[in-house]
């Protein structure tokens, strides 16, 4: 029997979250993500998108979940 373990959010630390339990529990943990979005938008960048030089980088939630 698998634990089950849900995830609320979509950013960086649900999907560490989500990467520290497959590798340490691997198959015997199920996670569930929700999220309100359904892309995961690197912010970092964003701080230079008003000046031309960089624009946020945005990801399939679903894809990195996965």
């Amino acid at each position: 029997m698998s634990a089950r373990v849900v995830i609320a959010g979509g950013g960086v630390a649900a999907l560490e979250a989500a990467i520290a339990l497959h590798d340490m529990a691997g198959d015997r943990v199920e996670v569930t993500m929700f999220s309100p979005r359904e892309d995961f938008v690197y912010r970092p960048f964003a701080v230079a998108e008003p000046y031309g030089a960089s624009r946020p980088m945005r990801y399939d939630l679903a894809d990195l979940a996965a």
